[in-house]
């Protein structure tokens, strides 16, 4: 199995498109780790809903600000 960290910081005008191309793949084996690096707009809330619709392994960590390199740290930790 394969785990794809996707690290965001206010990114709902982007968020879903990029699950959306994870659902596009034909290879099937991987977990998304989605970090929210502490975002102020929709972010969390649109991930939730997604995942809550995908056949998708989809999951979301959330933490306070830190910064991109944290966030991808705690998706390895995770």
């Amino acid at each position: 199995m394969i785990s794809v960290i996707v690290p965001i910081y206010n990114g709902e005008k982007h968020i879903e498109s990029c699950l959306q191309s994870f659902e596009n793949q034909e290879y099937k084996e991987f977990e998304i780790i989605v970090v929210n690096d502490g975002s102020k707009d929709r972010s969390s809330i649109l991930i939730e809903n997604y995942a809550s619709k995908s056949k998708l392994d989809i999951k979301l960590l959330n933490q306070e600000n830190s910064g991109v390199s944290v966030a991808r740290n705690k998706g390895i930790q995770h």
